[in-house]
């Protein structure tokens, strides 16, 4: 599953752009709730990071809607605590209470129905089960991902997880110096590109023609952005120093992250 179309993250040596490098923080992030625990990783992509958090948990199910994404999960980590279902709609084909963790790294943002979404995780969670998710910033995306249909903010995000879970925190995490270069610059791209529509075609075209326009768009972004900041002197990669989590100014962070701890009775 090397072929990146913008629906779902694929392993980061796959697509050479640094601020994917940020997905190791949100894996990092949730490896301390995952200790000998039995974890569901809800639209778990290639399985890169199911395969990571079974180094710590007790047994890890990554489901995804792709059958493709499933595929290739089974076929790169045959880990004997790990599996991998294809599940293609909302409705979670597992028992009440069956498992401690959840985790959702850039997924809800996908869905159709957030509601039926967490609602249905909440239910497969255990009493003192944890739900953690990862979501863009609304505030500071750009927005212009065809297959996100909602992104949110942080107070939309607190609110909905409120509604399920008895105790919610949201953070986010800020970027270096140079991580902001870098997104600073994949703005200035991303608006060059927008500014070129001046008739708005991306509004009215089928969805099937957006989806297929919009991975070459971002490799194109990707050769410009890199060609800029090879002759700027930018860092070509990002590490795990150049993020910083924090509670702190949710409306300027990059990314959303948030901890929902006890499902309440629905």
């Amino acid at each position: 599953m090397k072929k990146w179309t913008g629906e779902r993250a694929i392993s980061a040596e796959f697509v050479p752009d640094p601020r994917y490098r940020s997905r190791t923080l949100e894996y990092d992030f949730a490896l301390p709730h995952v200790e000998g625990k039995v974890v569901l990783d809800a639209g778990c992509g290639d399985g890169y990071a199911a395969a990571l958090m079974a180094e710590r948990a007790r047994r890890v199910v990554g489901i995804d809607v792709s059958a493709e994404a499933v595929g290739a999960a089974r076929a790169r980590y045959p880990l004997p605590n790990v599996s991998f279902q294809l599940v293609p709609g909302p409705h979670l084909p597992f028992p009440d209470r069956d498992f401690d963790v959840v985790t959702s790294f850039q997924v809800i943002e996908h869905v159709p129905d957030a509601e039926v979404y967490v609602a249905a995780i909440a239910r497969v969670l255990r009493h003192e089960g944890v739900f953690v998710v990862t979501t863009p910033n609304r505030l500071t995306s750009l927005g212009v991902n065809p297959y996100h249909l909602h992104e949110f903010t942080p107070a939309e995000l607190r609110q909905l997880l409120s509604r399920y879970f008895v105790e919610v925190t949201v953070l986010g995490y800020h970027g270096s110096e140079a991580a902001l270069q870098h997104w600073r610059l994949r703005a200035r791209v991303i608006r060059f590109f927008l500014a070129l529509d001046v008739c708005r075609l991306r509004e009215v075209m089928r969805r099937k023609l957006l989806l297929w326009i919009f991975p070459r768009m971002y490799w194109l972004s990707l050769a410009i952005r890199r060609t800029v900041a090879a002759i700027r002197g930018l860092p070509k990669d990002l590490g795990p120093a150049d993020f910083t989590i924090s509670h702190e100014r949710l409306d300027q962070t990059l990314c959303l992250m948030a901890v929902a701890i006890r499902p309440r009775k629905v």
